[in-house]
């Protein structure tokens, strides 16, 4: 192979396909050319390109060692070369900086150190077999610890630094193995292909050398966190370019003359290999053809393209030149030139000029080699009807509206639609037979791109889907007869019909439930009674459409709304709740039983007598499925499938709007009011569901609550608003006050712990029952029939006050206060059982509910706790623990792993058991025995 132009060194010869042949002595590319072995090379291959190592003259022959590429072929017969490998060291050394980077690695993993012994530096393996770089002597600062040359690339690869001119300087040897520090110990100092290692501060022999990686990198590769752990910790080391104003200005003083000239460069207008390098993803060579430097995914955007211009067999965009070929691996959509399918490092970009061109205006002969060739390449309008359907969705939108008015015939991938030229829509799908309600008509795959375009549907997180196959042809409705479906995880779609499709009817679904924001607006001619008339997206739409459409919209568009909006909506668990199709009506999607939350959300206020909860619009009912609590909506009773999810208005709010309500139920009040508005027989019903500050402006205004107990009454008590107070005497040992109520997953102010995650709300009078650190009721449970009760610890006289401990009854308070009852064993911050200590704990033992209890043996490992739960023991009210059954000597009570000593008390555990010189059980090799029979009720 001889050159065909003259190279400086460092520049890129041409690509290296991936199908090459090796000889004896040659490397065999593709098209024929061959790069000779020799060990006096001019050339090197490094990341699939060749590249010149010396100055090139026009017509001088490319030579190339081949050990560079290949690191062990000395088992294949008759080659001239041996592989990196199998090299004398010298040589080794010497070739090393024009190695490869898979020859590299695969060396330094074999035990090859690169040192081509500069001057001030060695490098060392570190315990974990890596290399590093270390200083050979002592430097003070700004003395020159080393100097060393590197190899001019055109692109960067790693243990690259950035260069002038959008080139980069290849270290090799030490050099290559310097760390990154952001407290560095060295600054480089670049000239041309020589480097110098600048002291930043004294340096010893022996200690490793470090760079601040951020002042040579304006967009690092393969960005990494930094583990250096110094307070001017860089963190995410990701290039110059990402640091904020202040951490440049800091470093500007330090940068390389690379980095000073970009960040002093003005944006550029065309594309070039500036703006090609901020992704690393494709290189051009001197004759302007593009090629991919690593691997690229279908559908990235390589780059924006500003203008473009056809030439015989290429295209050039901006100043790029791009072979055509039919079997392309890119396209130009909306301006910007996308990989339409995976590039491997070294492939050339290709586009097919028949997408940008009805009839080219130069025809040429094509030698692409593609299984489809057309040989004769003159445009679109010479392709086959099938290679138009393919190549539809990448064609310039011109192409397109040239082709269907000379007729473009398109194909259908679905025997259920036939596509048909209707003149006021274009190419329109029509059902070709009868379709049945729930039949998937198209199944949709194809380029899926970061950006809209006319033939797009939104998939989610940035990204949508183009289509073809006459999927492209589905007309907008806004009545449709199909919806989409969105699989955004394998980048497909689905097309279902939401009803039967009389054979010959257009086949449609509406753009607004799969757009966000539409590529091209337009003005919908669908003529229902519902149209939008103009079609920009979802985003566009006012709330009460939202909702309508929110059934049908794809789950790519209700991402963007969660995003876009504070809502309720994109949160519905389909499991339990849907939008009905026609009265955008909230309803249940199976049977459920009273107490599971539908769903959340942060504000409501009332509109024409619905709840509005965030944009969720609820209807009023007097007898409601569900209530509004803690910003959660609960269904209040057991409901069927189907039935609508409503709320009571008057649970709400204080004073409302005055409307006439027609829910039907038995208790229906007639006119909506608001809580104000309803007698006190209704408020005393109701009080269980209202809102805490519909409560507190009832109290305020003068509404007294009731007891449904003869034996308490609810009176006003100062600052406590209002508390029970007991009617008459009550003797102790008296079971009083029973109520039922709902059952919540959650705790508020007002309810009482039963069992974990399940909490009774109750009202009756009993929710004004008040807390003291010294009570004289303790409230009993009863799990079963979702009810609770007080019970008299004393007696108790006409007038006084009732209250229970409501550390006994909840495990974490809602609502944490500070205790103001006097007692002298006050507890002052009341937060829950959970926060107490261990003998706080036994001293309440007695009075705490089961809930409570079987929360300590959730969370406490130690048997003693789970023992004292039992029904062997039993707590007193002085907090000493007493057998509820008679105990035989040598009976083993409890299993202990910590014992002490507190003032009379062993504390087990943190279980207290009183001392005595005449005890009846001991601690035994960590268990507590009965050593003398025990009684029931003994201590």
């Amino acid at each position: 192979m001889k050159t065909t132009a003259s190279f400086k060194r460092g520049e890129i010869i041409s690509p290296v396909p991936a199908d090459y042949i090796v000889e004896q002595d040659a490397l065999v590319l593709s098209d024929g050319c061959r790069l000779r072995h020799e060990a006096g090379f001019n050339t090197t291959i490094i990341s699939r390109f060749l590249i010149a190592t010396k100055d090139l003259q026009m017509g001088e022959e490319v030579l190339v060692n081949l050990n560079v590429l290949f690191y062990d072929v000395r088992d294949e017969k008759g080659f001239l070369f041996s592989g990196f490998k199998n090299l004398a060291e010298e040589e080794k050394q010497e070739i090393y900086i024009y190695a490869d980077e898979n020859v590299r690695q695969q060396a330094i993993a074999d035990g090859f150190v690169p040192n081509r012994k500069e001057s001030g530096i060695d490098v060392v393996r570190t315990r974990n077999s890596q290399l590093v770089t270390v200083s050979r002597g002592r430097h003070e600062v700004n003395n020159i610890v080393f100097s060393s040359t590197g190899v001019l690339l055109p692109f960067p690869v790693r243990s690259t630094v950035e260069l002038p001119g959008d080139q980069h300087l290849r270290l090799t040897g030490g050099s290559e193995f310097i760390r990154h520090a952001c407290q560095p110990n060295l600054r480089l100092a670049i000239e041309g292909d020589s480097i110098h290692g600048i002291a930043l501060r004294p340096i010893e022999g022996g200690e490793q050398l470090t760079y601040n990686y951020l002042c040579t990198e304006w967009d690092i590769a393969e960005p990494f966190h930094c583990a250096c752990n110094t307070d001017s910790c860089y963190r995410f080391i990701r290039g110059f370019y990402y640091l904020n104003a202040e951490e440049k200005a800091l470093l500007f003083p330090s940068v390389t003359a690379a980095i000073q000239e970009k960040h002093h460069a003005a944006l550029p207008q065309t594309a070039s290999l500036a703006s090609l390098e901020k992704t690393t993803a494709i290189a051009v060579t001197l004759e302007g053809k593009v090629a991919a430097q690593r691997y690229v995914a279908s559908g990235t955007v390589l780059m924006n393209v500003n203008r473009f211009c056809v030439r015989s067999r290429e295209v050039v965009l901006d100043s790029l030149h791009i072979p055509h070929s039919c079997d392309a691996n890119t396209a130009l959509l909306e301006g910007r030139l996308v990989a339409s399918k995976p590039l491997l490092s070294g492939d050339p970009l290709t586009l097919n000029l028949c997408t940008l061109f009805y009839e080219l205006p130069l025809p040429f002969e094509c030698h692409c080699g593609s299984s489809n060739c057309a040989r004769l390449v003159k445009g679109f309008s010479t392709l086959s009807e099938g290679d138009k359907s393919g190549l539809i969705p990448l064609a310039e939108r011109s192409v397109l509206l040239e082709a269907a008015r000379h007729g473009l015939n398109v194909e259908s991938s679905s025997p259920l639609v036939k596509i048909r030229r209707y003149p006021p829509m274009g190419e329109v799908t029509f059902a070709a037979d009868f379709i049945p309600k729930g039949t998937r008509i198209f199944h949709m795959r194809g380029l899926v791109i970061p950006f809209p375009t006319v033939y797009t549907v939104y998939l989610g997180d940035g990204n949508h889907l183009l289509f073809a196959d006459g999927a492209h042809c589905l007309a907008h409705s806004c009545d449709p007869n199909t919806r989409l479906s969105i699989d955004a995880s394998n980048g497909t779609a689905s097309c279902f019909a939401m009803r039967d499709i009389e054979p010959g009817e257009i086949v449609s679904f509406n753009y607004l439930t799969s757009e966000w924001d539409m590529a091209s607006p337009f003005k919908c001619g669908c003529g229902s009674a519902s149209c939008f008339s103009t079609i920009k997206g979802f985003r566009h739409l006012d709330e009460e459409s939202q909702l309508r459409l929110w059934p049908h919209a794809t789950s790519g568009v209700k991402s963007l709304f969660a995003q876009h909006r504070r809502s309720a909506l994109p949160n519905l668990d389909n499991s339990l709740v849907y939008l009905h199709e026609n009265l955008s009506e909230l309803r249940l999607a199976r049977d459920l039983s009273s107490g599971v939350v539908l769903f959340t959300a942060t504000t409501f206020c009332i509109a024409a007598g619905e709840v509005v909860l965030d944009d969720v619009r609820l209807k009023h009912s007097c007898s409601p499925t569900a209530v509004f609590l803690e910003g959660r909506v609960v269904l209040s009773r057991a409901s069927l499938r189907g039935d609508a999810v409503t709320l009571n208005i008057n649970h709400l709010v204080y004073n409302s709007p005055v409307f006439a309500c027609h829910c039907g139920s038995a208790n229906c009040v007639g006119e909506v009011r608001g809580f104000a508005g309803l007698t006190d027989e209704q408020k005393n019903t109701e009080m269980v569901y209202v809102d805490p500050r519909v409560r507190a402006a009832a109290v305020e205004n003068g509404y007294r609550i009731q007891s449904s107990c003869p034996l308490v009454e609810v009176k006003p008590n100062g600052f406590m608003g209002q508390a029970t107070f007991a009617k008459s005497d009550i003797r102790e040992g008296t079971r009083f006050f029973e109520v039922s109520g709902l059952v919540l997953p959650f705790a508020t102010i007002y309810t009482i712990l039963l069992v974990d995650e399940q909490h009774l709300l109750f009202a009756d009078g009993a929710q004004c029952l008040a807390h003291s650190c010294d009570p004289n009721v303790r409230i009993i449970t009863d799990n079963t029939r979702k009810r609770i009760g007080c019970l008299a610890l004393r007696d108790i006289k006409k007038g006084e006050l009732i209250s229970f401990n409501y550390l006994t009854t909840e495990w974490d308070m809602q609502t944490p206060f500070t205790c103001l009852c006097g007692a002298a064993l006050c507890y002052r911050e009341i937060r829950g059982f959970k926060y107490l200590g261990d003998e706080a704990r036994q001293k309440i033992w007695c009075m705490a509910t089961p809930g409570i209890k079987s929360m300590v043996i959730a969370t406490k490992a130690e048997d003693t706790w789970a023992q004292i739960a039992s029904t062997r023991f039993f707590v007193s009210n002085d907090g000493l623990l007493h057998a509820s059954e008679d105990m035989k000597d040598g009976t083993v009570l409890m299993k202990v792993s910590c014992m002490e000593i507190v003032r009379e008390f062993l504390s087990l555990d943190g279980i207290r058991i009183r001392h005595h010189c005449s005890p009846n059980v001991a601690v035994i090799e960590n268990r507590v025995v009965v050593i003398f029979p025990v009684s029931a009720g003994r201590k």
